[in-house]
């Protein structure tokens, strides 16, 4: 395969599973974006990484992490009332009071009502 088609599949593999190591991992993430970036992979070794990291578990403290950076997306255009339904999931899910997943809907529902297609196009509401 090319390397200039190679390093496009990557990108566009990376910014569908990113959010998903994310939740997994900060420091894989981390890792994956500094190698991404400096040309370390093929894409079979890419996704293969990919592949073993998504096997994992979320990490809590990594989970709210990555809602907070999701939120991230919405704060400036969100109502004041969308802001105080994701605080309240998320403080629900910090005291093991609700499950990620409902967060994580809460999150996708203004993805579609933001128009964020780039999240919508990424594996996060999915995992």
């Amino acid at each position: 395969m090319n390397e200039n088609v190679s390093r496009k599949n990557i990108d566009i593999t990376w910014a569908k599973y990113k959010y998903v190591v994310m939740e997994r991992s900060y420091k894989k993430y981390k890792d994956i974006s500094k190698n991404i970036g400096l040309n370390m992979y093929t894409y079979d070794m890419f996704t293969a990484e990919i592949d073993s990291i998504c096997k994992l578990e979320p990490v809590k403290s990594q989970s709210i992490n990555t809602l907070q950076h999701i939120w991230g997306y919405f704060k400036k255009n969100a109502s004041k009332e969308d802001k105080n339904v994701f605080l309240m999931y998320l403080e629900k899910y910090v005291n093991d009071e609700i499950e990620l997943y409902k967060v994580k809907n809460v999150l996708k529902e203004y993805a579609i009502k933001y128009k964020s297609s780039y999240l919508l196009n990424s594996y996060y509401f999915d995992y």
